[in-house]
């Protein structure tokens, strides 16, 4: 018998703001990796910078995961920390905006840990989010979140745009590549007054401790998630692009003619 609480609907709610900022991060850090390779690695050649840089864009992804959650570790030693969420997010994306590229193995290095807790801070966000009880009363949650994802690349894409625009290629290598990063600050800052979506490790932990006694732990969130396939799309999409050189690589025009707005 169905179940009178469970809600069918599709309506907007706190974790859609985070699968809107998922959708920017996603689509803004796999756009600009040509120019994050030109400014962590002028000196390398484009054959190996790119999927270095790539690697180190999609550690935000491969690190939603309880292993890989280094914040969660850090923070869990003050008992009862919470946190606005979303204001975690602002900090982490001030700190590529302030990068020097004179000093790029340490830049290089503090990107990478960005790039950690930023997937860290998802985790946590979609791990409460899973074992509460509106994630429980929801049918809809999965396609929701495509929805929303999709929809925020799309915002993404028209930014992207305006400033590619605006900024010339050498711009955009030395410096404006941050314009995203700004952008995506002030979008966790707007989410962040707007709805306080605060995450209690300790409240956590005891929600997972209860469903772990229940056995009703599934799978790990992000493989449950259809979404966790979108990043690698978009990365296949985007190499297929970029890294293909027309002059170089005629066999390969027809791949060149995608773009990742296409998908």
């Amino acid at each position: 018998m169905k179940d009178k609480n469970t809600n069918n609907s599709l309506k907007f709610n706190k974790f859609s703001f985070l699968a809107a900022l998922d959708g920017l991060d996603t689509f803004f850090n796999l756009s600009i990796i040509t120019y994050l390779s030109i400014f962590f690695f002028q000196n390398f050649d484009a054959r190996l910078s790119i999927p270095i840089t790539s690697f180190v864009v999609l550690l935000s992804f491969f690190s939603r995961n309880n292993l890989f959650c280094f914040l969660r570790k850090f923070l869990s030693k003050t008992k009862y920390i919470s946190f606005n969420l979303y204001f975690f997010f602002s900090f982490f994306y001030f700190i590529p905006i302030i990068l020097i590229q004179d000093f790029n193995i340490i830049s290089l290095v503090i990107f990478i840990l960005c790039r950690i807790l930023v997937g860290n801070l998802f985790y946590l966000g979609n791990t409460d989010y899973f074992l509460s009880d509106q994630f429980k009363n929801e049918n809809n949650f999965f396609i929701k979140y495509i929805l929303v994802f999709i929809s925020s690349m799309l915002v993404g894409t028209l930014v992207f745009t305006f400033f590619n625009d605006i900024f010339s290629n050498s711009q955009m290598n030395n410096w404006a590549w941050k314009c995203f990063y700004i952008f995506l600050l002030f979008v966790s800052l707007v989410f962040g007054f707007i709805h306080k979506y605060k995450v209690t490790l300790l409240d956590l932990e005891k929600r997972e401790e209860l469903n772990f006694s229940q056995k009703k732990i599934n799978l790990p969130f992000s493989l449950k998630n259809i979404c966790s396939i979108i990043p690698i799309f978009i990365f296949f999409i985007y190499s297929c692009e970029n890294w293909l050189p027309r002059f170089s690589n005629p066999e390969n025009m027809q791949l060149l003619d995608y773009g990742i707005v296409n998908i």
